[in-house]
């Protein structure tokens, strides 16, 4: 996707009406701003229900809650399809991923410590932002991936959806760990 300068830019022709560029950017960046601006929301209410109802039943749903909107990302059907719905149901998303994320982060953090013997509690701990990073390498590798074996005209088409559709695949192995965690 960067041949077309970065992902970004064809979600931008995807999601939003045709015509000036900058504000198609603009739109993309806000679009990826919401799910930062309710991570928040997420940590509030995710760590609540932490407290209240476990660790483990807290982050089945907080990965729920990130990979299925990020799997239905791939699925929207895009501007020319369904006019103003796309971006917004593209921002709905955005924020339900962003509320999930935020309490996924935290919640793992917290449950890495509770789990950990107490000479590692530490080290264990800082295995969740090690966990992000390597997240974030994996899916800008799946994207550059896409970018550089399909050509340009495909990645408008199909290709960007590719990264979102595959990630049901990490979804289904975080739902499996999760599942066999000790609370």
């Amino acid at each position: 996707m960067t041949r077309e300068g970065g992902g970004g830019n064809i979600l931008a022709r995807v999601f939003f009406p045709p015509g000036d560029a900058a504000a198609q950017a603009l739109a993309v960046w806000g679009v990826f701003a919401v799910g930062f601006v309710t991570r928040p929301l997420g940590a509030l209410l995710f760590g609540h229900f932490g407290d209240t109802r476990g660790r483990g039943i807290t982050l089945l749903l907080s990965v729920l809650g990130m990979g299925v909107p990020t799997v239905l990302i791939g699925c929207l059907p895009g501007y020319t399809e369904i006019g103003i719905a796309a971006p917004a149901l593209l921002v709905a998303l955005r924020a339900v991923q962003g509320i999930a994320m935020g309490g996924e982060f935290g919640t793992a953090l917290v449950y890495l410590y509770e789990v950990a013997p107490e000479h590692q509690k530490g080290l264990l701990s800082s295995l969740g932002c090690v966990c992000l990073g390597l997240g974030v390498a994996l899916g800008a590798a799946v994207v550059a991936a896409v970018g550089a074996f399909m050509p340009p005209a495909s990645l408008v088409t199909l290709g960007w959806r590719i990264p979102f559709l595959a990630s049901s695949l990490t979804l289904v192995a975080a739902i499996i760990v999760r599942f066999n965690m000790p609370e």
